[in-house]
């Protein structure tokens, strides 16, 4: 579910070139092979898993990971070249550590690489998540050497220069979602049935405040339902703060983690999708209500308001309980003038496979053509 949007933009672009990913993770265990390589084809995209021994301890072991952590990568690479041949390009998806290798190759082999980035760590409202002097040195040397810097939306590119992350190609590639399978259903203006996807982490997804602002709806509107799609850290917390304002199964249902068809068939059975996020980039899930044809009620952080405006959906300040729980009653009784086609309309022509496969792939050429440091 974490690496998702990852594996969407490699899926898009493979309908264009041959393509392969290497992902390397950290296993803690107390015996067996320090390295264990596992390969597969994944939808049409070549897969290298390595999984290393991780150790638990600190100090000297933090410094293990990080070489095994090179080392599985290396080990990937060689396989996944062994059946591909050496790649005309390397693609990053998300900084620090995943941009060592890539620099390697770029600076003692020549081929270029690009990097996009999707977290949230560079925003100013997650203070203290991009810190280390190592890390910040080997970040920015690693975006300055890179074709092109990808990140997924606006606000994000510009964190990341105001970090002093410097690079003369920054452009925006938005992340995908399947549009040939996220469709829509039949349903009428007044939006009753809720869904919220996420990670249930509160700290950042902020799902205790969201129930806070749906049961003083319900109150006003006792029609409303809400749906809550996904696990986690936070998922036992926010189950008792539900029956704690007394929202029992005729008002919320926790489905707890959904993927592929199933998430897509709740998505399809429900009216519209709300988000109460503190940050956020370009959440993959308000693309994929979008393809649906669901409006919207999301926080006004990240990349949110561009997503959400030609009345696609209602953005409210973050943290601002009351507002949220107008905007919830304001499409509940079909005072949002909106339209499903619309909506869908636009997850096709910015978020489709093919257009962002199309742009990632006139990258990839461009950066093979032009190779010097």
């Amino acid at each position: 579910m974490f690496g998702l949007f990852v594996k969407r933009h490699a899926e898009a672009v493979s309908a264009f070139v041959r393509t392969g990913v290497v992902f390397a993770v950290g296993e803690t265990r107390p015996r067996g092979a320090v390295y264990d390589t596992v390969m597969s084809e994944e939808d049409g995209v070549h897969t290298v898993r390595v999984y290393f021994r991780k150790s638990g301890t600190k100090g000297f072991g933090t410094l293990l990971n990080g070489v095994r952590y090179l080392r599985a990568v290396a080990k990937g690479y060689r396989t996944l070249a062994g059946r591909l041949g050496r790649p005309d390009v390397n693609h990053v998806h998300v900084l620090t550590r995943a941009g060592l290798f890539p620099l390697y190759l770029r600076l003692f082999s020549g081929i270029p690489y690009l990097v996009t980035e999707h977290w949230s760590r560079y925003l100013p409202q997650n203070p203290g998540a991009y810190a280390g002097f190592l890390r910040k040195k080997l970040t920015e040397k690693i975006v300055r050497r890179a074709y092109a810097v990808l990140p997924v939306s606006p606000r994000l590119a510009d964190a990341m220069k105001a970090h002093g992350l410097e690079n003369d190609r920054y452009l925006i590639i938005n992340n995908v979602v399947d549009t040939d399978a996220f469709v829509p259903e039949p349903h009428g203006p007044a939006c009753i049935r809720w869904i919220h996807v996420s990670c249930f982490d509160d700290g950042p997804k902020n799902i205790t405040g969201l129930l806070d602002a749906f049961a003083e709806a319900r109150l006003r509107q006792p029609a409303l339902h809400l749906t809550l799609v996904g696990d986690g850290v936070d998922r036992g917390h926010c189950e008792n703060h539900a029956r704690a304002r007394s929202l029992g199964a005729d008002a919320v249902t926790f489905t707890g983690l959904l993927q592929g068809e199933a998430l897509r068939d709740t998505l399809r059975g429900q009216d519209a999708f709300v988000l109460f996020s503190r940050y956020e980039n370009q959440p993959v899930v308000i693309i994929e209500a979008f393809a649906c044809g669901l409006p919207v009620v999301a926080t006004a952080v990240g990349s949110i308001p561009e997503m959400l405006a030609g009345n696609r959906g209602i953005t409210v300040a973050s943290e601002d309980g009351p507002a949220l729980t107008e905007a919830l009653l304001s499409m509940g009784r079909g005072g949002f003038a909106f339209s499903r086609e619309a909506i869908r309309a636009y997850a096709v022509e910015n978020f489709s496979f093919t257009e962002v496969g199309k742009r990632l792939y006139a990258l990839y050429l461009a950066a093979k053509e032009n190779t010097a440091p």
